[in-house]
């Protein structure tokens, strides 16, 4: 009995292919609407907000030792390291993006370094 049918008589599309422009602009309304509620604002666009919140405060002053020394991640990473300071890159990055945050005894010593060096030579 199906296949009596036109293919786009068995396709499951409940609206004709062919939206017109209105129908479009409806939903982008719409969709604005949607996005002021607080019920939506836990999806992918708003997730960065709620990270920043979460940041140490060890990590807000390394970044700021970071900028203030003009060092770029991978750079801060390097001079770390160089003085024996166990990083990674991806470890600066997911803190400094909110993803994670330091062990206690990690930050207590980040804090320590970056008290002790205030300015640091750029790494070669």
């Amino acid at each position: 009995m199906i296949a009596e049918l036109p293919f786009y008589a068995t396709c499951r599309i409940k609206e004709p292919m062919n939206q017109t422009a209105r129908d479009s602009k409806e939903k982008r309304q719409r969709f604005k609407q949607l996005a002021q509620t607080q019920k939506l604002k836990t999806g992918r666009a708003f997730a960065a907000e709620v990270r920043r919140s979460n940041i140490h405060p060890s990590v807000h002053k390394l970044t700021a030792w970071r900028k203030r020394n003009r060092l770029s991640q991978r750079a801060a990473v390097a001079v770390l390291q160089k003085y024996y300071f166990h990083l990674t890159f991806a470890s600066l990055r997911s803190w400094e993006e909110g993803r994670r945050s330091p062990h206690p005894h990690t930050a207590a010593i980040l804090e320590k370094f970056l008290n002790d060096h205030p300015t640091v030579p750029p790494p070669k």
